[in-house]
């Protein structure tokens, strides 16, 4: 019989050391919301969240000067839902062109763009099967395109390195120049605004 109290001791000992542990556990890895008892676990920082409503975003493109051989910088307003969209959304803008007379497209406005996914702060798009034949021709042009996708993404938080691929498969060569590293962004083909 004393053998039995013991078992059911343990037992009992068992089980209030692994609820308050339980409880411990939650309140260190989430929240017990007050009102409904609901446990929410906290997410990712590097995971970009819904912002819940459509928020106006301040960007930054980079495009052509008149003379095509420095960017310029354009600021541009656009309305985001979901944070881990909007490397997406620059690219689309960055290939719509420039608003102001100050820039030139330097990313041709037929590229079909597939994706852009973002993994330890380097972006990787994805361009169609055109990216290539509609953006090429010169080391000059090709420059600018490169550096125009790139700066414009590394203005974003958690972006720091741009890859390009095409359906999937990443680039080494773009034209004339490699890309055997990922790019970060070049100051240096930043000219004035005007």
């Amino acid at each position: 019989m004393k053998g039995k109290w013991i078992c059911i001791g343990i037992l009992i000992g068992a089980f209030v050391v692994s609820s308050v542990w339980g409880v411990m556990h939650i309140f260190e890895v989430g929240k017990v919301d007050p009102v409904d008892g609901q446990v929410s676990l906290p997410t990712e920082s590097a995971v970009p969240q819904p912002y819940g409503e459509e928020k106006d975003i301040r960007i930054t493109l980079y495009f052509g000067d008149e003379t095509a051989s420095h960017l310029v910088p354009e600021q541009r307003n656009i309305k985001v839902t979901n944070e881990k969209d909007l490397p997406k959304l620059v690219m689309d803008e960055l290939i719509k062109g420039p608003k102001t007379t100050n820039g030139i497209a330097v990313v041709d406005k037929d590229t079909k763009l597939n994706s852009v996914k973002r993994t330890d702060n380097v972006a990787v798009v994805d361009f169609g099967d055109n990216f290539e034949a509609l953006n090429t021709g010169g080391s000059s042009r090709e420059r600018l395109c490169l550096y125009a996708i790139v700066n414009s993404l590394t203005e974003l938080d958690n972006i720091d390195k741009v890859k390009l691929s095409v359906n999937g498969k990443i680039l080494d060569l773009f034209g004339q120049m490699e890309l055997l590293e990922p790019l970060v962004k070049n100051n240096d083909i930043i000219g004035s605004k005007n």
